[in-house]
């Protein structure tokens, strides 16, 4: 087995990954996918590659448009997309600090007292182990990756008007509230429900979100 220091950490490769776990399985469709986050490029590469298993689709804070970043992304895009080096990587791994992962599961949320103080400290313990902080600047980096399918991806919603419900956190410390409204201009039917809540919107809003995906498959899947 390969050293993980060695390993691979792009999306291409991630996707790989599930890819090959799912036809191992015989998972492959036609099925509903639900995509939040980096699931969002995963999936994206998914249906790009089997574009015949994409029945339907949940959103959750998962941008695939310009409008969509908010201002944490500019050290990625402006300085480490750019030039990747010590000097555009220090600004980002602050990212990875006790605070900021704290303020990313906090923030937007309009009462924090629900969200589980489980979910940083968990972050927190993994970040430690070795190798950790190298996995995620090299995924930082490599979603430049995904931006550029952005046009791609829209272009494909555009022609193939997959049946979608949008759920979007407007809170969000990554992903503006245009991030999910921009979804609208490539489908038009799309459902869009408007969270008061945060990037990981299911820690506060999970019964609102379990009972709209059982709603719009009962009203428009099945």
């Amino acid at each position: 087995m390969p050293d993980p220091a060695d390993w691979d950490y792009t999306f291409d490769h991630l996707a790989e990954i599930v890819d090959e776990a799912l036809l191992a399985i015989d998972f492959t469709g036609p099925m509903g996918l639900c995509m939040q986050d980096y699931g969002d490029p995963i999936g994206n590469r998914l249906i790009s590659l089997h574009p015949d298993w994409l029945q339907w689709q949940v959103i959750q804070n998962a941008n695939v448009y310009e409008e969509g970043f908010t201002e944490i992304w500019d050290g990625m895009r402006h300085g480490l997309w750019a030039n990747r080096n010590a000097e555009t990587e220090a600004p980002l791994e602050a990212l990875l600090e006790p605070e900021a992962v704290k303020a990313i599961y906090l923030t937007g949320h309009s009462d924090p007292t629900k969200i589980s103080p489980d979910n940083w400290n968990l972050d927190l313990h993994f970040l430690a182990r070795p190798n950790a902080r190298r996995v995620h600047l090299d995924l930082f980096y490599d979603y430049r990756t995904n931006a550029a399918q952005y046009v791609a991806w829209q272009r494909r919603l555009r022609r193939d008007q997959p049946r979608t419900l949008i759920l979007w956190g407007q809170g969000d410390i990554f992903f503006t509230s245009a991030g999910g409204e921009a979804y609208l201009r490539d489908l038009p039917d799309a459902k869009l429900v408007r969270l008061n809540s945060g990037h990981f919107a299911t820690e506060d809003c999970l019964q609102e979100i379990v009972d709209g995906i059982n709603s719009f498959y009962d009203e428009t899947v099945r």
